[in-house]
C-alpha cells in the first residue's frame, strides 16, 4: 500500500509538471475498441511513463485509437495530412500495402541491434522471417500468435480419490478418462471444444498442425496445402473417434456451445475440460466450487508425444505487425517501448490492466478487482492488448474467480515453455473461396470431423480430403500457391 501512494504521489507531480522538455514523444496508431475513460486513460499513460524513466526512456506516450472498421481510411488521412504517427499497429496483410507504397514504412534492423535485444531474443525465428524482405530488411515487429490459451484443465481432486497422477502422455490421459468413466457412470469423463484441444494434443497425436486456427500451411514438400490434408492429421482424427466411440469424449464436443460444455464442467459432470485455460479454472471456477466445495484443480501440462518430448503447434504465426514512420523523428522510441513491454511484466500488466490498486490489485500471483469494481465496470480497455498479448505466457489468474489458482499458471507455463514449437503456417495471405465458388478450408475440417461423431467413417478420411480437392478445392489450392509464388519472388 506505502508502495502504491508512493507512486501515485509521484503520478500527481509528472502530471501537474508535464512532460519534460526532453521528452520524446511517440505516436502510435491502433485499431481497437477502447471503452475506458479518458481520466483512465491518461492515468495509465502517465504511470507508463513514470515506468519507462526508471529506466531512463524519456518518452511521451500518445496514441489514437480507432474502431477497427474504417481503421486503414483513417490512417490513410492521417497520412496524407502530414500529421505525426511514429507508428500503425494492424494485420499484417494491410501492413504490406503500406510496405508496397514505398516511402511510408522504415526498416528496423538497426534499431533492433541497438534497442531491441529483447524483442529479438523472444519473438522465434519464424515471426522474425514474416516481416523479412528478400534484401534482408526487417520492416516490422511481428506479434505472433502461439496460442498457449488453449490446452485442459483437469480435477485433481478426483485423481486423488482413485489413486492417480497427474496425465502427462495421450495414453496416460485416455487411462483416466477409462477410469473416470467406471468410477462416475453419470459422468462424461472429458468435454472439449475442438478448436481448444486441437493444438494442446495434435503435436502427441503426430497431426502436427492446428486446424481450426491455421486453415493454410506448407506441407514437407514445401506446397500449399490446408492443414487437415497434411500426413498425421488422420491420427488426430482417430483418436477424437476412439474417445467418442469408448464413451470418454462428450459427443456434442462439435455441436455444443462454450456455455453447454462450461455448464458440464460446473455441474461436475466432466473432470477434465479441454479449453481455454482461463475458461475452467478462473471464469467458471467459482460456480463449480459453489456446488462442490472441496474440489481442486489443475492445468494438464503439453502431452508428450511417443519419443518424450512435449510439441505445441505455433499457429498463425504472425497475425498482427508494428511498422516505424520513415517521418519519424524519434523511431528509436518504438522499438524501445515495445522491448520493455515483451522483458518487462509488471509493464505489460499495466498496459494490459490499469493502475495497481486503482483498476486492479497484484496479489503476486494472482489478480483481483478492488472493492466496488466489476468487470462490467469502463475501465481502462486493453489498449495495447492487439499489440502485447501474444508476447507473453498464460496470464496470472484471477483471485476472484478462483482463489484456488494462484501460482497454477506458473506450472502450465513452465510446461509450454520446454515445447518445442510446431510450425508450418503462412502469413498474411487471404484468398477468398467464395469468390471462386468452392469450398474452403473450413469445409474441409468440418467434414473431417463429422468422423468423428459417427456421421462419416474413418475409412472415408482420403475420399473426403479427394473429394474437396475434385469439388473445387485444387482451384483454391493454385490461386494461393500463385499468391505464395508472388510474394516468395517479391521478398
Amino acid at each position: 500500500m506505502r508502495k502504491f501512494w508512493i507512486t501515485l504521489l509521484a503520478l500527481t507531480l509528472l502530471m501537474s509538471l508535464g512532460v519534460s522538455a526532453s521528452a520524446q514523444t511517440m505516436v502510435l496508431f491502433t485499431p481497437w475498441a477502447n471503452t475506458s475513460t479518458d481520466q483512465d486513460t491518461a492515468q495509465v499513460r502517465a504511470l507508463m511513463e513514470s515506468e519507462m524513466a526508471k529506466d531512463g526512456l524519456d518518452i511521451q506516450l500518445d496514441w489514437i485509437i480507432t474502431p477497427t472498421d474504417g481503421s486503414l481510411e483513417k490512417l490513410n488521412v492521417l497520412l496524407s495530412s502530414g500529421e505525426q504517427i511514429d507508428a500503425a499497429a494492424m494485420n499484417i496483410g494491410d501492413a504490406r500495402s503500406y510496405l508496397t507504397s514505398g516511402n511510408i514504412i522504415r526498416p528496423i534492423n538497426d534499431l533492433l541491434e541497438q534497442y531491441g535485444q529483447n524483442l529479438l531474443k523472444t519473438i522465434p525465428q519464424n515471426a522474425w522471417a514474416a516481416v523479412t524482405d528478400k534484401d534482408g530488411n526487417i520492416w516490422a515487429i511481428p506479434d505472433y500468435y502461439m496460442w498457449r490459451w488453449q490446452g485442459a484443465a483437469i480435477r485433481t481432486d478426483l485423481l486423488a480419490e482413485n489413486g492417480l497422477e497427474m496425465p502427462t502422455t495421450i495414453p496416460e490421459i485416455e487411462h483416466v478418462m477409462q477410469v473416470f468413466k467406471e468410477k462416475y457412470p453419470d459422468m462424461i469423463p472429458a468435454v472439449a471444444l475442438p478448436w481448444f484441444s486441437d493444438p494442446f494434443l495434435q503435436g502427441a497425436s503426430g497431426a502436427g498442425v492446428s486446424s481450426m486456427m491455421t486453415e493454410w500451411v506448407l506441407s514437407p514438400e514445401g506446397k500449399v496445402v490446408p492443414s487437415m490434408t497434411l500426413p498425421g492429421y488422420k491420427n488426430l482424427i482417430a483418436l477424437y473417434t476412439k474417445w467418442v466411440e469408448n464413451g470418454w469424449l462428450d459427443p456434442e464436443y462439435l455441436s455444443g456451445s462454450d456455455d453447454s460444455q462450461s455448464k458440464l464442467w460446473v455441474s461436475g459432470r466432466t473432470g477434465l475440460y479441454f479449453c481455454d485455460p482461463h475458461r475452467a479454472l478462473d471464469w467458471t471456477w467459482a460456480a463449480l466450487k459453489a456446488n462442490f466445495p472441496d474440489a481442486t484443480g489443475d492445468f494438464v501440462p503439453v502431452p508428450k508425444a511417443e519419443d518424450g518430448k512435449q510439441y505445441f503447434p505455433l499457429d498463425y504465426g504472425v497475425g498482427r505487425v508494428v511498422w516505424v514512420s520513415q517521418r519519424s523523428e524519434h523511431p528509436e522510441t518504438v522499438v524501445q517501448f515495445f522491448d520493455k513491454m515483451i522483458s518487462d511484466l509488471e509493464f505489460y500488466y499495466i498496459a494490459e490492466n490499469g493502475v495497481p490498486g486503482q483498476h486492479w490489485i497484484d496479489n503476486g500471483d494472482s489478480w483481483s478487482l478492488p472493492e466496488g469494481i466489476s468487470t462490467d465496470s469502463p475501465l481502462y480497455a486493453d489498449v495495447f492488448s492487439p499489440l502485447s498479448w501474444e508476447f507473453i505466457d498464460v496470464t496470472k489468474p484471477s483471485a476472484n474467480a478462483n482463489p484456488d489458482a494462484a501460482g497454477l499458471h506458473d506450472g502450465l507455463n513452465e510446461s509450454y515453455a520446454k515445447a518445442e514449437l510446431i510450425y508450418t503456417g503462412l502469413e498474411g495471405f487471404t484468398v477468398d473461396g467464395s469468390e471462386l465458388g468452392m469450398y474452403t478450408p473450413i469445409d474441409l475440417f468440418e467434414n473431417l470431423f463429422n468422423i468423428t461423431i459417427g456421421v462419416n467413417s474413418l475409412d472415408d478420411f482420403d475420399s473426403i480430403v479427394a473429394n474437396w480437392y475434385a469439388t473445387g478445392g485444387q482451384e483454391l489450392v493454385d490461386a494461393y500457391t500463385k499468391q505464395y509464388e508472388e510474394w516468395k519472388a517479391a521478398r
